[in-house]
Formats: structure tokens, sequence, C-alpha cells
């Protein structure tokens, strides 16, 4: 797919089809930071958006559609999220009731198509920063992850890695939560880590690069377990630093440490 291609045979479909009045990009796309995997984030205004959203033939026009995750996001704006041969287009479906109080967008946008004369509609605001974890949620990721750590090493121990690998995916989570808290509460809490790890190579310190690269295995047993000391090792080295930071009370993992071995033990 050629994404700007695409994009302009997207807008020119827009223009003529008349229930579609406004026509947004987001994403990496408005803030001009795409890179050859980029997706196209696009959001459509429509005076009839359930016919957007009960039909499939306006979007496989764009391209040869493998696979659709369709969403319809209680709470929020529907989405078709379309994985064409070569690329991908995630389009939020919105009525064009919603600019009548207006938009808050706290990520780059762009107004592409604006048939009405709305774009005033759209506000940019900052993005919310991030909050310090009051200590109770800081304990409870602390003690999420090593229970996830230990269960992690009680599959090991049975040699069973698909119930392993998703204890594994647990700590990975949490280990992530505190990863993100620890540069915060270092660089300020408006630091900007993404979200799902996106980027960490762009906003993880360099130095602890390797020591996360660590953290991850294959599904044998040995290297399971090299993952599961790495990962002890680096969560309490991010926890204790945070928690340092925010004036908590460093957690003692050292029983954790000894169960953990005791499990890994009598496996590798």
């Amino acid at each position: 797919m050629d994404r700007d291609a695409t994009l302009d045979q997207l807008l020119a479909w827009a223009e003529e089809e008349d229930t579609i009045r406004t026509v947004v990009l987001t994403g990496s796309a408005a803030r001009g930071t795409t890179d050859r995997y980029s997706d196209l984030d696009i959001q459509l205004y429509s005076t009839e958006p359930d016919r957007l959203l009960d039909r499939d033939d306006w979007y496989r026009q764009f391209g040869h559609v493998l696979v659709v995750e369709a969403l319809e996001n209680e709470g929020w704006n529907p989405t078709r999220l379309i994985y064409y041969a070569g690329g991908k287009i995630d389009f939020t479906i919105l009525s064009t009731s919603l600019l009548d109080s207006g938009m808050e967008l706290d990520r780059p946008f762009q107004v592409l198509i604006d048939k009405d004369h709305r774009s005033g509609s759209f506000r940019a605001v900052p993005l919310p920063g991030a909050e310090p974890p009051t200590e109770a949620a800081f304990l409870e990721c602390v003690n999420w992850f090593y229970a996830a750590l230990t269960m992690w090493a009680k599959q090991v121990a049975r040699d069973d890695p698909w119930a392993g690998k998703i204890r594994d995916q647990n700590s990975k989570e949490l280990l992530l939560r505190m990863l993100e808290w620890d540069h915060r509460v270092r660089k300020g809490w408006d630091y900007d880590t993404w979200h799902l790890g996106v980027r960490q190579r762009e906003w993880v310190d360099p130095e602890l690069l390797p020591a996360i690269a660590a953290t991850w295995s294959g599904a044998s047993r040995a290297e399971s377990a090299r993952a599961i000391r790495a990962s002890l090792d680096l969560f309490d080295m991010l926890s204790g630093r945070t928690a340092e930071a925010l004036g908590y009370v460093r957690f003692d993992c050292a029983g954790v440490r000894d169960e953990v071995e005791r499990l890994l033990g009598g496996a590798v």
C-alpha cells in the first residue's frame, strides 16, 4: 500500500460521499513521524454514521482487505481497523452532531476535509499529564508483578510453556507500568512514554535497553529461567528507585527470590 496514494484516494471518495462532512487525520501521519510501518488514522464525521458501520464496501476500495477488527467501543466512538495487504487504516466513525459541542483532541491532528466549515469545532488540548501512583496503586503493581513471576516460575518447573507465557505476559504489563513510573518520576509526569511500549527505544534510558531485552525469552525452560531472573533484577531496581523517589517503603522481595529459585532449581 502506498500510504500517500491511498490517502488521496480516500479523500477523493470522501469528497464525493455526501454524508461524510469532515475528515480528520490523526496519529503519526499528523505528527509527521511516520515510518514504512505506520498506519493511517482517520476520523470520519458523517450525518449517517450507521451507514458506514453497517457496510464494508466503502473501505474495501482502498486495498486488498486481509482482516477487519470491528470495535464498537462502548462509551466511545466505534472504529473499524482495516488490515490491508501492505498497510493498515484505523477508521473512527463519528456523528457530525458531535461538532456542535466541539471536539478536543490531545494529539496532533489535521482537518483534511471540511465541507461545512466546522474546523473551528476542533480544539487542540495538552496531553493529560500522568499523576504519581498512590502508595496503594504502587503496592498493587509490585505485588501483582511478583505474583506473576512466581507463577511463571511454577509453570517453568512444570514444563508447561503455554501457561508460562501467559504469566510472562502478565509480568510484562506490570514491568512496563513500573518502567513508565520510573521515567516519569525522574523526568517529569508529563514525560511522554507513549502507550503499550511503543517507540520504547526512543523514550527509555539507553542503558536500560539491554536489561529490558534480557527479560524476553523463547519457550524453553533454560531461556525462561534466565528471563525470570532478569525480570526480577530489573523490576527490583526500578521499583526500589521509584519507591524512594515517591517516599514509599521499598518492597522486600528476598522471599520472592528464594521461592522463585526453589521452583527453578527443580527445573533448570
